[in-house]
């Protein structure tokens, strides 16, 4: 499977910067409706998908000569970081403000390949609508 993977061309970063685009939405729905346990798992869904970019577009000529791989972790793990512990907190005042901090961390990594015209902010209406957000209710 490995020697298989090695063969097949990267994944397009185009279709990649999607993905992470759907969990940043889903990130801001769920901490939206106080549903901790799914914006924790959207935040680590959305460091996984960013570990694939770095993975597999790590040399990506967007960003030449720097590194994807390199430039992406110093600009975006502060940001799932405080996004982490805000959710640890069950604090919505603190969630919004990490979801600025990642949202102005993805504008800023845009901007150092070049691409200033892609800044992420929070949205307006949900992406997807399938995904109850809200809370299951306690019984």
């Amino acid at each position: 499977m490995a020697e298989l993977e090695k063969r097949l061309p990267p994944p397009e970063l185009g279709q990649q910067m999607l993905e992470l685009q759907i969990r940043h939405d889903r990130l801001w729905w769920a901490g939206k409706a106080g549903n901790w346990n799914l914006a924790y798992f959207m935040v680590g869904e959305l460091g996984e998908a960013l570990r694939g970019i770095e993975q597999t577009n790590g040399d990506a000529a967007e960003l030449q000569p720097q590194k994807l791989s390199e430039v992406m972790p110093s600009v975006m793990t502060p940001a799932i970081k405080t996004m982490q512990e805000a959710l640890a907190k069950h604090d919505r005042t603190a969630f919004v403000k990490a979801y600025d901090q990642l949202s102005a961390a993805c504008s800023s990594c845009h901007q150092l390949a070049g691409s200033a015209f892609l800044h992420i902010e929070r949205p307006k209406t949900p992406l997807l609508d399938n995904l109850r957000y809200a809370p299951p209710a306690r019984r």
